[in-house]
């Protein structure tokens, strides 16, 4: 699946059926979740899904880690912060064997090959699972999540006059759109029911009506966990949303700077001693650690960047697997100028996370320079960027370098919560954006 798929608006634009007074959107990003919902037709009644609560010192967040633990029948059980935190549990009394948790998946509608109702992805310890229960499992969940909230403020709106909307990323095809539709049916979220819309359409159609005067011209980038999502869009005389070309996308997101972090911890500590580092608690809190690097490289200028790091026990499994400590295997490996130990935290150089941060940011120029060439005769000279990994520093700069005389607006509030806010105001009007006629040829 190299290079830039276009996505079809054909299923996008489904007509509004019946008295719907209930719009509901849910985003399941690559790194985390949520929804949002309005029961009526302006801005204001767009409501965020209530807090999660990540069972750490009392903290809550707007969205949820998209992971699942399942029964081993498959049974949903707990999804986001409540999974997490129950795993560690189970693995603390020896139990995390009669349990499934699946991390992180939604990228294996993008990796995939082949994608059908017995398609099987890899639980945390390599185990296969049917896709079909992890996805429809999650949309259950948060189904079940949703219809309690909404209840508690008016129980007669949760009715057949529900309109559902499921974002998914432009370079998704129409077989993995297909698949989604199949899972939310299991998962009683019906055909009839349900608009499926990309990510950064549904962001620009909340743009525009969060600035009161858009540029004629724009793309609306969507930098996410998993994925790169651009929208070309232009705005008639009378207000409306065009398409300038189809919307395109590729698998460069946040998500890869920290996957290199790992796959540089796997090569210094060898397959055996990350095997059974999945089987620990500590684990997940290690990813959790490598996916705020992005973060805290973007709001310090330290030197270096220090992550909580499980040393006793990756001294226990070094010493087993590797015959010596961490410290030592480290010191032989060629990361040892660019990874160091103190006070028991790993401090990694700046300059070397700024490097895997520039090469996915190379690539998410390659992607715009490919959107701005198929929207000709339009010259387009403005961007308006959302999404998680927009909030890197070295994202931006690389933005200004590439396109120095772009216009690049990076909103102060809700970039990252666009794309959920927008699928519900592109609910309440499946028709808000005009597609395009002419046919995007692939890179």
């Amino acid at each position: 699946m190299a290079g830039i798929f276009v996505k079809s608006s054909k299923w996008n634009l489904n007509t509004l059926t019946g008295n719907v007074k209930l719009v509901i959107a849910i985003d399941i990003g690559t790194t985390s979740s949520v929804y949002a919902y309005s029961m009526s037709s302006d801005l204001c009644g767009v409501h965020l899904n209530k807090l999660w609560d990540s069972g750490d010192r009392g903290l809550c967040s707007s969205k949820t880690p998209t992971c699942i633990l399942l029964s081993k029948t498959f049974e949903p059980i707990y999804i986001g912060y409540d999974a997490q935190n129950e795993y560690k549990l189970l693995i603390d009394e020896n139990e995390e064997d009669d349990y499934i948790f699946v991390d992180k998946f939604k990228m294996e509608l993008y990796d995939a090959k082949n994608i059908s109702d017995e398609m099987k992805i890899d639980d945390i310890k390599g185990h296969p699972v049917p896709a079909i229960q992890v996805f429809s499992s999650m949309f259950s969940l948060l189904k079940k999540r949703i219809e309690s909230e909404i209840k508690n403020i008016d129980s007669r709106l949760i009715n057949n006059n529900v309109q559902w909307v499921l974002t998914i990323p432009a370079a998704w095809t129409d077989r993995a759109e297909f698949f989604i539709r199949t899972c939310a049916e299991k998962a009683e979220i019906h055909n009839d029911n349900l608009m499926i819309v990309i990510e950064s359409e549904s962001a620009s159609v909340y743009m525009h009506h969060v600035f009161k005067e858009l540029p004629n011209k724009y793309l609306l980038i969507d930098l996410g966990g998993g994925t790169d999502d651009i929208t070309a869009h232009r705005v008639s005389k009378k207000g409306k949303l065009h398409e300038i070309c189809k919307p395109s996308g590729n698998c460069h997101g946040g998500k890869h700077v920290d996957k290199q972090l790992f796959s540089c911890l796997e090569e210094i500590v060898g397959k055996q001693v990350i095997q059974n580092l999945k089987t620990k608690g500590n684990f997940l809190e290690l990813l959790n650690e490598f996916e705020n690097i992005n973060y805290s490289i973007s709001t310090s200028n330290a030197k270096h960047i220090a992550c909580k790091f499980p040393l006793p026990l990756l001294n226990e499994l070094c010493r087993k697997y590797r015959g010596k400590e961490f410290q030592e295997v480290l010191n032989y490996s060629k990361y040892k100028t660019s990874l160091f130990l103190k006070n028991g935290k790993l401090r990694i150089h700046r300059e070397f996370i700024i490097g895997f941060i520039s090469n996915v940011a190379a690539l998410v120029v390659k992607d715009i320079q490919f959107v701005l060439k198929k929207a000709k005769p339009h010259d387009i000279d403005t961007f308006i960027v959302v999404g998680g990994f927009s909030n890197s520093n070295v994202i931006r700069d690389t933005f200004e370098n590439a396109f120095p005389t772009v216009s690049i607006i990076y909103p102060v509030s809700d970039g990252d919560l666009a794309v959920v806010k927008g699928a519900v105001l592109y609910g309440q009007n499946p028709n808000y954006i005009k597609p395009c006629k002419k046919t995007a040829n692939l890179k």
